[in-house]
């Protein structure tokens, strides 16, 4: 496997992947993924999403700018996204019509994947 320098071993990969693994197939299927989501959201303190949220508030105003989000993209190797397509990441989740993501919209944002997620493994 790739060393991908997030300081996790192969064998604990493997591990980590056994635990998720529902059907036993070697992967992890959507439902598996789901399901694993749901466990680490439970997780999720206030203090880790602000420490999430000031990694892409990085110029510290307490919002995320469309870019800021671009910065984000190309930090992590994806310089060809578009400035529409950050906008409209941006659209989908800004509340307030500011065109900026403040902490209480980002921390939506995880309370609502989290719901919808609950109703998708419930059907």
């Amino acid at each position: 496997m790739k060393d991908l320098r997030i300081g996790v071993v192969d064998g604990e990969i493997d591990k980590i992947i056994r635990e998720i693994d529902y059907v036993g197939n070697g992967k992890i299927n959507y439902t598996e993924f789901l399901a694993a989501t749901l466990s680490i959201q439970e997780t999720l303190t206030e203090e880790m999403l602000w420490r999430l949220f000031k990694k892409f508030d990085v110029d510290d105003t307490s919002f995320i700018s469309k870019e800021n989000l671009m910065d984000a993209f190309k930090r992590l190797g994806r310089a060809n996204t578009s400035l529409t397509e950050v906008s409209e990441m941006i659209n989908a989740h800004d509340i307030a019509k500011d065109g900026m993501i403040s902490f209480e919209e980002f921390k939506r944002i995880f309370h609502s994947e989290e719901k919808m997620t609950q109703m998708e493994l419930k059907n």
